[in-house]
This record gives C-alpha cells, structure tokens and sequence, in this order.
C-alpha cells in the first residue's frame, strides 16, 4: 500500500515537472538513444551524464553537430532524465527566449523572468548561435548566465561550432564573459602540476569510486585527463567560500599554543572541583543544618503536628471540666431555690 501511494506520488511529480518543462519531443528518454556507430556516440559517456552528477555539480553540457543529428531530442533525453532524477527542467528555443525577455521588458516583467531562468536546475536552450546578437541580446545572455554560473546547470544544443561562438556573439569584452560562464573552465591550483596556473577548458568529468578525474583541452588543442582536486572545481560552493573567507586563519604554532593554555586552564578547573569536593567531605556530619528541617520517622510526630494534637487533647480535657462546673453551678441554683 505505501509502495504504491509513493510510486503514484513520484509519476505525478514527473508528470508535472514534464509539463513545466515543455519539452519538444516529449517522447525522448535516455532508453531510446541510438547509439549507431555513424552517430559518434559513446555509450559509456552517454550513461554517465544519465546518472545526473553533472547535475549536481552545476556543470553545464554542450550538443554540437549538424543539421538533422538528433541534437534537439537528445536534448529532451537528458531534460526528460533530469525531471526523473527530481531536478527542475526548462526548454526553450533561442529565438523564443529572445522574444520573452524583450516583452518582460516592456510590461515590467522582465526581473521576474530573470529570477525564473536562475532558478530552475536545468535551462536547455535550443538553437544556439543561428543569428547573430544585437547589444541587448547580449546583455541579457550576460545577466542569465551570470545568475546561473557555478549555481546551476545549462544544455545547449548547437551547430555552430565553440570555436565560433566569440565571433557570433560579437562584443568581444562580453564575448568573453559569456563564453567565460557558459564553456566551462577550470584552473590548476597545485603548484606542483605542470599546468598549475593556467585556465584551461574543461571538455568532460567523470565521477567514480576513487579519484574523479577530469579532460581539459590544452592550449594546443590537445585533450588531457587531470586529477579533479589539482583544479579550483575541487574547492567549496561560492556560499561556503563565502564564508571561509569571513572566518580568521590560525596557523598551526598558534594552534597549539591555544590548545596547551586550554589544556592548562582546564587542569586547574579540575584541581579547583577535587580541593572543594574535599573540604565538603572534611565537613563533620554531626554538625547540624540550620536551613535543614528534620523528617518524620517511624513513630515521630512531627513537632507542628504534635502541637497541634497536644492543643486538641488539652481542649478535649477542658470540655469536661467545664461541663461539670457549669453542672454544679446549675445544682447549686436549684437547690437555693427550693430553700428559698
């Protein structure tokens, strides 16, 4: 029974996030790709980007090839794979996208529509580089992947080949930062590497048991695999670098100079408990509590409840008492009237 209510609440939330998504071909999943040896791909490549962990590491996944590849429903596989793996998917054409930020623009909208685009965890964006951009295209490129650099993850699917993608975008200094945010890139960090420095394209990643490992493309063209911690991939989130950087280094001499004085501080914590312990004990037993009230035992009466009862037997004595004299006063005025 709960099987299936949780089976039927997962198929719901796919369907609605397919329904956001408004995927092209809403038919694609990952089960159905041909993988015919003239379409040049690898399978082994091809189902490790379907185990999501590009996902989760914000990395974002170029398509390139020629017209009629199946580049736009390989897209909707991926995009179809990511609603399965419970990430939020969105596709849009290029020329569409275009159009939507030009009339957010005008009614008001257009921060809502960029707050929209940031959010979601996959963009795919279709059609990339068929025209070329006019300065508020540009613009508007720059602000998305801006707000989704290193924060989320974007498909795109192009015929244009990446080494003409300055040239389409036009403005060189935005060029550059667009390209800077969409090809990934990364940098040695370990001055022992022979690379360490240079900023490099990052081509792919796997992500294994042991040491992930990554394939830069070098300065020449050339492809190479690295080791993922030799490169700033391997450092925190932008949040939590964020709040490395707020916090003080401490050295390692400073360290343990502050763990020997805790170390001392707290020896003489302890040596001041055992000293009191002692002299509580040295404390004769014999000597009474002022602020200590005794308990009643077996057989004791305590002395507010004695009080109390010696007050009752005395009252109870006294009744008698005062029967009988007002008995003999009363015997004596009869018998004075009678001799009267």
């Amino acid at each position: 029974m709960l099987d299936r209510e949780a089976a039927m609440r997962a198929d719901k939330r796919l369907t609605n996030r397919l329904a956001v998504a408004r995927l092209r071909f809403v038919d694609a999943c990952i089960e159905n790709i041909d993988f015919a040896p003239h379409r040049g791909l690898d399978r082994r490549n091809t189902l490790s980007l379907a185990q999501g962990a590009w996902l989760k590491a914000h990395e974002n996944l170029i398509i390139s090839g020629q017209t009629g590849t199946g580049k736009t429903w390989l897209a909707c596989a991926f995009g179809r794979q990511a609603a399965r793996l419970d990430h939020s998917v969105l596709y849009l054409r290029m020329p569409r996208l275009f159009e939507d930020l030009a009339l957010a623009r005008l009614d008001g909208r257009f921060p809502r529509l960029i707050d929209k685009l940031a959010r979601v965890q996959l963009l795919i964006l279709d059609d990339w580089g068929t025209h070329s951009l006019t300065d508020q295209q540009r613009l508007d490129l720059l602000e998305i992947f801006e707000e989704r650099y290193r924060r989320k993850s974007t498909l795109i699917t192009a015929q244009l080949p990446i080494a003409q993608w300055h040239a389409m975008i036009g403005e060189p200094t935005i060029a550059d930062a667009i390209l800077d945010r969409v090809v990934s890139h990364l940098t040695v960090i370990d001055p022992r590497h022979g690379l360490a420095g240079q900023r490099l394209e990052l081509v792919s990643s796997r992500f294994a048991r042991g040491p992930a490992f990554v394939v830069v493309r070098l300065p020449d063209g050339r492809r190479r695999s690295i080791r993922r911690s030799v490169t700033d991939l391997a450092a925190a989130s932008p949040e939590e670098q964020g709040v490395s950087k707020s916090l003080a280094r401490i050295n390692v001499r400073t360290l343990l100079i502050l763990l020997h004085h805790l170390n001392s501080t707290l020896a003489s914590r302890i040596e001041e408990v055992i000293r009191d312990e002692h002299t509580v004990e040295s404390v004769p037993r014999s000597v009474p509590d002022p602020h200590r009230t005794s308990q009643p035992g077996h057989g004791d009466t305590p002395e507010p409840l004695a009080q109390l009862a010696g007050g009752d037997a005395e009252a109870d004595r006294a009744e008698p008492r005062a029967t009988s004299l007002a008995d003999a006063i009363d015997g004596r005025a009869d018998s004075g009237g009678s001799a009267c």
